[in-house]
């Protein structure tokens, strides 16, 4: 893939995971939970694939936010997404990602999308400016 399309590609995913992150806000709001954590938990992957796209040309088919983690900080020494918010992004979102392991909707607070929104959010801010 050329530099440029990969580029314009790498801004098209970054887009979708503001919008991502926008729904996990009107989720949150709205009491849906498990909505928010899941739709945060797509805009933190997205974004890392949109860096790695922006800045290698290709990304991983994967979902492990780790692995994309690891693979920013091959690229660029100064890449500092915390470990922790990668972890725990995967950590609450096993659940709304498959509904058949769900024990309880309800288990879900607005403290666990509010903290998985915030994680979230950090990691686009860390990763938007870096795409100029």
């Amino acid at each position: 893939m050329s530099e440029s399309n990969a580029q314009e590609l790498a801004r098209i995913w970054l887009q979708s995971a503001q919008d991502s992150l926008r729904t996990a806000d009107i989720a949150q709001r709205e009491g849906l939970f498990a909505n928010a954590v899941f739709n945060a938990r797509q805009a933190a992957e997205k974004a890392l694939k949109a860096y790695l796209l922006f800045h290698t040309r290709e990304f991983p088919y994967t979902h492990d936010l780790a692995y994309e983690r690891g693979l920013g900080e091959k690229c660029d020494a100064e890449f500092t997404v915390p470990a922790t918010a990668c972890g725990r992004l995967t950590e609450v979102y096993t659940e709304p990602r498959y509904p058949e392991t769900i024990i309880s909707l309800n288990a879900y607070t607005g403290l666990i999308a509010a903290e998985a929104t915030q994680l979230a959010r950090q990691v686009l801010e860390f990763i938007a400016p870096r795409m100029t």
